[in-house]
């Protein structure tokens, strides 16, 4: 009874396992956060981790997610090379898909093949996290809906996604009410911008001390 209670008790917390506060569960369902609540925390100061492409493994097992137009137009504009990618809460690869240039897509997520004794896959009922990276960005796809995998099944994600910003490596700062992209200011630019800075001070503090030298 005392064991029913535990696994049927929600423990709230954030389940994201790229947020800056979430806790790697232990093992104990006492303890283990088992549902999330919206309090994850993102670190934004340019130390992005980017979830990795998945490295081609076929394990023989898989559940599949389609992306229908809605969905995939509903997402950020995609930059070259942006990828979709699912992992499990140690941030563990399990299937990703490129959708540069696409506007129907569908990610294949590899599971465990038991007739071996490596775990090389998800494994059956465990938490799947999706995200989009998207040049320098990270975006946690649909943060609020679980998912769990399954063995041979699909998912068919077809309402506008709801996406979270988890954290973004190359913009520093938005010019507060303008709205054209092409108005971000980026590292290199801020950079650029502050050298012309200190250039021009040098020179107006070089022609001051010549003209003063010649009084």
């Amino acid at each position: 009874m005392f064991k029913w209670l535990l696994y049927s008790t929600a423990f709230y917390g954030c389940l994201d396992p790229i947020a800056s506060n979430y806790i790697e569960p232990i093992g104990d369902p006492s303890v283990d956060v088992n549902t999330d609540d919206g309090t994850c925390l993102y670190n934004n100061d340019f130390n992005c981790v980017f979830p990795l492409v998945y490295d081609g493994t076929v394990t023989g097992i898989n559940m599949n997610i389609l992306f229908t137009q809605d969905f995939m137009n509903s997402l950020p504009s995609f930059q070259q090379g942006s990828y979709i990618v699912a992992t499990n809460n140690s941030n563990t690869t399990f299937g990703s898909v490129d959708v540069f240039g696409t506007d129907i897509n569908a990610l294949t997520i590899w599971g465990d093949d038991t007739g071996t004794p490596n775990i090389d896959g998800a494994i059956q009922n465990e938490h799947i996290y999706l995200y989009l990276v998207n040049g320098y960005n990270v975006y946690n796809i649909n943060p609020f809906d679980s998912i769990l995998y399954e063995n041979n099944s699909m998912l068919i994600f077809e309402n506008t996604a709801a996406v979270s910003s988890v954290c973004s490596n190359g913009i520093i700062v938005n010019l507060e009410g303008c709205t054209d992209p092409s108005a971000i200011i980026t590292t290199h630019r801020l950079l650029t911008m502050i050298t012309h800075v200190y250039m021009m001070g040098v020179l107006i503090l070089s022609s001051m001390n010549f003209q003063m030298m010649l009084q």
